[in-house]
């Protein structure tokens, strides 16, 4: 009677071990995905968030990997405080997929210099890149990452 309990436990531990070992490995396997920004615009951008979120409800939320987004044109300026009232809904949208980690939004330093953008106006869920162009070669080549 008192070894019942015992092998239903190990037997429920065994089974979640191998649940989870199983779901790591289709977690590997997944592509990891980079944003193709090309015409630079809040517009753009915003469509890209659309089909980010619309791919992450289709997945049924098991999204491994966050689609990368490395921004070094006017589109990133909609990520800076000043920006948020004219922006709202773009930023919103994004400030979700990044909480539920469907996105990661990077801006770089070098293109916000060159504006002389300040970096600590960025909103909270936004980071940073030293150099966007080479980021997202880095990101292709070195990890994998396919546009999106």
């Amino acid at each position: 009677m008192g070894l019942k309990p015992l092998v239903i436990a190990i037997s429920f531990y065994c089974l979640s071990s191998l649940s989870l070992a199983q779901t790591s490995y289709a977690v590997a396997d997944e592509p990891a995905y980079l944003a193709r920004i090309e015409l630079h615009t809040a517009a753009e951008l915003y469509a890209l968030l659309q089909r980010s979120e619309q791919l992450f409800m289709l997945s049924q939320q098991t999204q491994a990997v966050p689609v990368a987004f490395v921004l070094h044109g006017p589109e990133a300026e909609v990520f800076f405080r000043g920006q948020y009232s004219r922006h709202q809904n773009l930023v919103d949208l994004a400030a979700k997929l990044s909480a539920f980690n469907v996105v990661e939004i990077k801006v770089c330093k070098t293109w916000m210099a060159a504006h002389r953008l300040d970096e600590q106006q960025l909103l909270p869920f936004v980071g940073t890149v030293h150099l966007g162009p080479a980021e997202e070669q880095r990101l292709l080549n070195q990890q994998g990452y396919n546009y999106f």
